[in-house]
This record gives C-alpha cells, sequence and structure tokens, in this order.
C-alpha cells in the first residue's frame, strides 16, 4: 500500500512541474539558458587559468599567451606528426641522464579529419615533454602534454630474488602527436618539466618550423 502510495505521489508531482513549466515556459527556458552561461564561465575562467599557468612558466622562452588566440580545446581537422629527438643512431645508447640539447626534428606522417582535443589541465611530471605550436608573432595557439619518449625504466634482480629499479634515457626517441591543421601554425617548440623541489620550471629543447 506505502509503496503505491509512493507511486502515485510521484505521478501526481512530475505532471504538477509539468503544468508549471507549461504555464510559464519562459521560467524554464530561462533557467537553462542560465545554466549555459554558467557551464561557459567556467570553462572562460579554466581556460584562463590555464592561460596565466602557462604564461608564467615560458615567461622567459620569448612565447607569449594570449587566450583570444588560443585554437579552441576541440579542433575538428588534425595532421599527424612523429616527433624525433636526439640524432638517430644504428645502436642505441643509454646514458643515466638525459642530453640537453638534443637535436629536434619533425616528419609529416599524414592529414586526415579525424578531430584532436588538447588538455583541459597543465598538469606536469618530470617524465613528460610539453609541446607548444605558436604562430609568426611565438603567440602559443595549441599545446600537447606527452611522454618522453626517451626515458626507459629497468628493473633487475639480485641473488636474493629482490628487484630494484633504474631510469635510463636513450639518446634518441620518437613520438606520434596529433595537432590542428590550420594555417597559422609557424613552429613546434619542445620544452622538459624539471622539478626544483617546489615548482616545476620549463627547460626548452628546441623548436622546428612546422608551417609546410
Amino acid at each position: 500500500m506505502r509503496g503505491k502510495s509512493l507511486f502515485l505521489f510521484v505521478i501526481f508531482s512530475t505532471a504538477f512541474i509539468g503544468v508549471l513549466v507549461w504555464l510559464d515556459p519562459g521560467n524554464a527556458f530561462a533557467q537553462r539558458s542560465l545554466k549555459r552561461e554558467t557551464v561557459a564561465s567556467v570553462s572562460e575562467q579554466r581556460q584562463q587559468a590555464v592561460s596565466d599557468q602557462i604564461a608564467r612558466l615560458i615567461q622567459s622562452s620569448g612565447l607569449s599567451v594570449d587566450r583570444h588566440v588560443l585554437l579552441p580545446e576541440r579542433h575538428e581537422t588534425a595532421k599527424t606528426l612523429e616527433l624525433r629527438i636526439g640524432q638517430e643512431t644504428r645502436n642505441p645508447i643509454y646514458y643515466d641522464q638525459l642530453e640537453q640539447a638534443p637535436e629536434i626534428s619533425v616528419d609529416f606522417v599524414s592529414g586526415d579529419e579525424r578531430s584532436v582535443r588538447r588538455q583541459r589541465s597543465f598538469e606536469l611530471a618530470d617524465h613528460q615533454l610539453v609541446i607548444f605550436l605558436t604562430d609568426a608573432e611565438n603567440r602559443v595557439l595549441w599545446w600537447d602534454i606527452v611522454s618522453d619518449p626517451r626515458i626507459l625504466r629497468a628493473e633487475s634482480s639480485n641473488d636474493t630474488g629482490e628487484l630494484s629499479g633504474k631510469t635510463l634515457y636513450r639518446t634518441t626517441g620518437q613520438v606520434v602527436i596529433g595537432v590542428p591543421a590550420v594555417d597559422a601554425v609557424e613552429t613546434l617548440h619542445v620544452f622538459k618539466p624539471v622539478w626544483d623541489g617546489q615548482s616545476f620550471r620549463l627547460d626548452p629543447l628546441g623548436d622546428v618550423n612546422v608551417s609546410k
């Protein structure tokens, strides 16, 4: 009996709300408009916060950030690039630390109609690379964060079977990335996040022209 009463209450409540919306459709429309405006405002605030964060990190690199020229978070046409870091050798060489000024080059892989989306946040780690695409005035249009392809994690065991790990660095590495197919894009810049004990900084590794 109680379940039947609850069911009838839900039915009548839903019908009552429907009547209110029918009698005052403008109010329902206003609520939907307010919701859309709120979502847009939050998105704009998030983009401004990310822009400010990037501007602080690259303030000494010669690049600039203007959120009014940033491409949208989602871009409908993209091209695929292969980013190569370091000079390729027949036999890979491993070191205990990364090369400070590696050679940077890019190969065009393909162009397609798939969309590409950049990260909404800008969270860094020391095993990553940060990629910026800029226009002819060195204004950031797009960014991406990818794993550093030169970093390897090696594990070995001792006589007792206990495992220990060590990070090794190759002299070269490749990573495939998707970027917006936009004529305004002029240069691809590669940065390495470095933790100084309190915060990250971005050390430039190199740049390459991708306007072809």
